[in-house]
């Protein structure tokens, strides 16, 4: 693992994942809606100068705090990975949606 000024480069990128390091276990609901209300943008870092796309961690924190982390209160930085688990639940809520429009269509 390397430290590159705001960058993290690792070799393979996992977490403890397995039930057995959780409790109260929920599905993510609305997620759809969640999804709506984030921001994509494109910037500048700062610190490396380099055009990026991502998201302004504050405008998240209001959305899904659960995937912004703080440091001393403040806000500092953003779970990407976990982005993907409300992603998967916004598309599974768009694909029941399709599916109840052609049935229904």
């Amino acid at each position: 693992m390397t430290f590159n000024g705001t960058t993290l480069t690792v070799a393979a990128l996992t977490e403890s994942s397995a039930l057995k390091y959780k409790k109260d276990v929920e599905q993510l609901t609305d997620a759809l809606s969640k999804v709506k209300q984030l921001r994509g943008v494109y910037f500048t870092n700062i610190a490396e100068g380099s055009r990026q796309i991502g998201f302004i961690a504050e405008e998240v924190e209001t959305v899904i705090p659960e995937l912004v982390h703080l440091k001393d209160g403040q806000v500092e930085s953003l779970s990407y990975p976990r982005v993907t688990a409300v992603l998967v639940e916004a598309i599974k809520e768009l694909a029941q949606r399709i599916e109840h429009l052609e049935n229904n269509g």
